[in-house]
């Protein structure tokens, strides 16, 4: 017993003697955790609602990023298939904006929708935040399939890594 007692002293020795460390140590780590907040601190990114509607064309579940616009073009078709004629596109210049979509795909009520709910950028990232709303215990909701949509338009971005993430 008393071996153990010693070998629990000494390690607990070397622990106490290595944590330690000059002022200049504490100050260096100090900056140094600054620099990693600042660095990775979070941007605000202001969003427009370009269509939210909760019939969309697109019926499974799909994230878009749109810079150009072909693919604008494209996509609106799609969305807007239900529609005879479908609307127009709303018009988006690309070299000043991005369009961000978020599809659900079908649902079995229309007590459902989907709303991004913020948009931000961190270190080489944008991450967009979305709810799923769904329908509370005792809703009376319309019987007849819905498939939500939320289209945004952000400034224009070039980063390379846009992330949806559903919140809530």
């Amino acid at each position: 017993m008393p071996k153990t007692w010693h070998v629990v002293g000494y390690l607990s020795l070397v622990c106490l003697s290595g944590c330690g460390g000059s002022p200049d140590d504490a100050q260096s780590s100090q900056s140094y955790a600054q620099a990693s907040i600042t660095k990775s601190a979070t941007e605000e990114i202001a969003f427009q609602t370009v269509d939210a509607n909760l019939y969309s064309g697109i019926t499974g579940p799909e994230t878009h990023v749109v810079r150009d616009a072909n693919s604008w073009e494209t996509l609106w078709l799609e969305h807007k298939k239900n529609e005879v004629p479908p609307s127009p596109h709303p018009l988006i210049d690309f070299s000043r904006e991005t369009i961000l979509a978020v599809f659900l795909g079908v649902r079995q009520t229309g007590c459902y929708d989907v709303k991004i709910r913020r948009i931000y950028a961190e270190d080489e990232t944008v991450f967009v935040e979305y709810e799923e709303i769904r329908p509370g215990p005792g809703a009376i909701c319309t019987q007849a399939l819905s498939a939500p949509a939320h289209i945004v338009a952000i400034p224009r971005t070039d980063q390379p890594t846009i992330r949806f993430m559903r919140s809530g």
